[in-house]
């Protein structure tokens, strides 16, 4: 049964998955270096998009089960955009 967990996180990079996804890859204090899938995220009215770009600062929500290497990304809200 999934959970949900809600951390802050730095996006190290980002992978278009499939038609409309995104496979993105984070650091996040309590859980280290993690992937999410943010299904949808390339979609034009898509709430992930411009939040996920390499180096912001986000809040995220996602749905963790165990065994999974690849968790689902349900939210996420920019903190601070870095320009790289």
């Amino acid at each position: 049964m999934p959970y949900f967990i809600k951390t802050e996180a730095l996006v190290l990079h980002a992978t278009r998955w499939r038609e409309s996804s995104k496979i993105i890859h984070l650091f996040t204090e309590t859980h280290g270096c993690i992937g999410v899938v943010a299904k949808g995220a390339l979609r034009p009215k898509s709430p992930f998009r411009g939040v996920l770009e390499t180096l912001n600062h986000v809040e995220i929500v996602l749905s963790h089960r165990e065994g999974r290497d690849l968790q689902t990304l349900t939210a996420a809200t920019l903190l601070n955009a870095f320009q790289h």
